[in-house]
């Protein structure tokens, strides 16, 4: 595991004000966002990093001009780890832990590529039960399900309702995957990085509102 990682791990007594200031340092230091957010989600929803071990977390962009804020769809991937995780509490069969990240990162995916540009699902709508390759084969309660789109709904308003949007590309105002796409002033802009605050608004914002509710 990296010293970022377990870093974070040390610090389960955090504030959520603090929680948020910590998000935006493994941000500012190399953290991807989406990683980021997973990583002080863990914390604040209690989620053991004996299983959902993020270390290996990986995001892939879809092949689309437009897909969804990667930290937003963090959090909506804490929620799922937090219902599934309460949902096997409950169960006499738990899930191997040894293939945990496997599943994270093929669902969180899942979930940005099946609501790209040029696909009709909206992210709320995303069923990450359907995706869930753990759970083939296993009839979820319906309460569950109820929970997590319930849950999920609430935060993309939240957050559509701050933001504007809940696009990557619409929040920012261009698609910083895009670099060679663009002139020699847009790059410099990019190669600045003052837009990279945004992104860490965006992180606190998710922080903020999860940690509350948590």
């Amino acid at each position: 595991m990296s010293t970022v990682d377990n870093q974070t791990k040390e610090k389960a007594d955090l504030s959520i004000e603090e929680q948020s200031q910590k998000v935006a340092e493994l941000y500012n230091t190399g953290t991807n966002c989406d990683k980021a957010v997973l990583l002080i989600l863990q914390e604040i929803l209690k989620l053991p990093p004996e299983k959902w071990d993020f270390a290996e977390f990986y995001a892939e962009n879809p092949d689309a001009d437009r897909f969804l804020c990667k930290a937003l769809a963090a959090g909506a991937m804490a929620i799922y780890l937090d219902v599934i995780s309460q949902m096997e509490a409950a169960s006499s069969q738990p899930s191997d832990p040894g293939k945990s990240i496997e599943r994270v990162n093929n669902t969180f995916n899942q979930h940005l590529e099946e609501t790209s540009e040029g696909k009709s699902l909206h992210p709320v709508d995303f069923d990450p039960f359907e995706h869930d390759e753990a759970l083939k084969g296993i009839e979820v309660e319906e309460k569950y399900k109820k929970v997590y789109k319930k849950r999920v709904t609430a935060l993309f308003q939240t957050f559509e309702t701050e933001f504007n949007a809940c696009n990557c590309q619409d929040i920012l105002g261009f698609d910083p995957f895009s670099y060679v796409d663009y002139d020699e002033d847009m790059q410099e802009y990019i190669e600045e990085g003052k837009w990279m605050q945004k992104c860490v608004d965006c992180m606190q914002f998710l922080i903020k509102k999860m940690g509350t509710a948590a």
